[in-house]
């Protein structure tokens, strides 16, 4: 069993090698769909983001406008350069102004800082999200549009006409007001990456991409409220008897799975079972997996629920989350 382990492990690294360097985004989807390794998730996770155009082009879009006839080649050899002057001059923005935001932002890396999974983040996830908090591009990239505060710049204030005004500013400047939990979201990151650049890169294009729809209400087929409904579904489908049970001592199932659904698994999951969850996002392009995850938990643990009388016995079932393993769990519940 170890030697056939240790095989896998090093044909998984070979393989992963071998198509980051060839780039070629089809295997690279592949690669993520069978799970990466750690030594090449960062790389891979990155070309992903890197062949995808719009991804390319997110935080240096604007800089990159007169140049849009270029071929792509050319475009991404430009982007690490234009990312880095980009990140610099959020940095510029941090140290000129401060915002009444930056407090909710501080406050919310604190309690992440609390989890023992994350505690020795806490500077580096700090500057991270601040950093996220400034960038006026991430609401323009969402996949799915944050409400956001629209306020008047200070220039119009002090023109005294901003009746006539039309151009209006996000608050916060990234359009997306810091609720507490964001910054738990991001923390994972911090494995990935050793540089503020590197984790704010791979968090940034994960939540516009992904992560953003699980904190909008919307009709987007990936926002929280169709993934839920699709949680519901994939459970009455498949554990009906178990559904009607939990309704019957009055225990909605979506009770127990909208944290899950909500934080992305952050918080319940070992961080290794997580990027690896994490990693099927990626590879299958869509936030499907996390509701499927979520249904395959309940059929796991269907035997005890099925004893379960009232909601803190259901709670107790899920209370340990230390023995689960995502790529089983998954296996049996799509093909058994």
């Amino acid at each position: 069993m170890t030697f056939h382990l240790e095989w896998y492990l090093a044909d998984n690294i070979n393989m992963s090698k071998k198509t980051s360097q060839n780039g070629f985004l089809p295997l690279l989807s592949k690669m993520a769909r069978r799970g990466l390794h750690n030594s090449t998730r960062a790389t891979i996770w990155k070309q992903i983001i890197q062949n995808c155009f719009n991804s390319v082009t997110g935080p240096c879009y604007t800089m990159l406008q007169g140049n849009t006839q270029q071929p792509l080649q050319q475009i991404l050899q430009q982007h690490q350069q234009l990312y880095s002057a980009f990140i610099q001059r959020l940095r510029d923005d941090i140290t000129k102004r401060r915002l009444l935001s930056d407090a909710m932002v501080h406050n919310d890396v604190k309690r992440t800082s609390d989890d023992e999974n994350y505690f020795v983040f806490e500077d580096l996830l700090d500057h991270v999200m601040i950093i996220f908090s400034r960038d006026v591009t991430v609401h323009r990239d969402c996949q799915v549009k944050p409400v956001s505060l629209i306020g008047v710049t200070d220039a119009e204030l002090l023109s005294e006409k901003t009746s006539s005004v039309t151009n209006k500013e996000c608050y916060p400047p990234n359009g997306i007001t810091p609720f507490e939990g964001i910054s738990m979201v991001a923390a994972p990151f911090c494995y990935v990456g050793s540089k503020a650049d590197d984790v704010y890169y791979l968090f940034r294009h994960f939540y516009t991409r992904y992560f953003c729809g699980l904190h909008v209400i919307s009709s987007h087929q990936e926002s929280i409220i169709p993934l839920c409904k699709c949680f519901e579904d994939i459970l009455m489908e498949s554990e009906p008897q178990l559904f009607y049970h939990m309704l019957q001592i009055q225990v909605n199932p979506l009770e127990i799975a909208y944290s899950w659904i909500f934080q992305a698994f952050v918080g319940y999951l070992s961080t290794e079972q997580l990027f690896l969850l994490w990693d099927r996002i990626v590879g299958f392009d869509t936030l499907l997996i996390v509701p499927v995850f979520a249904a395959s938990l309940f059929t796991f643990r269907s035997s005890f629920l099925l004893n379960a009388t009232t909601k803190q016995d259901v709670i107790d079932v899920f209370s340990d989350f230390t023995i689960i393993k995502v790529v089983p769990l998954l296996q049996l519940f799509l093909f058994q």
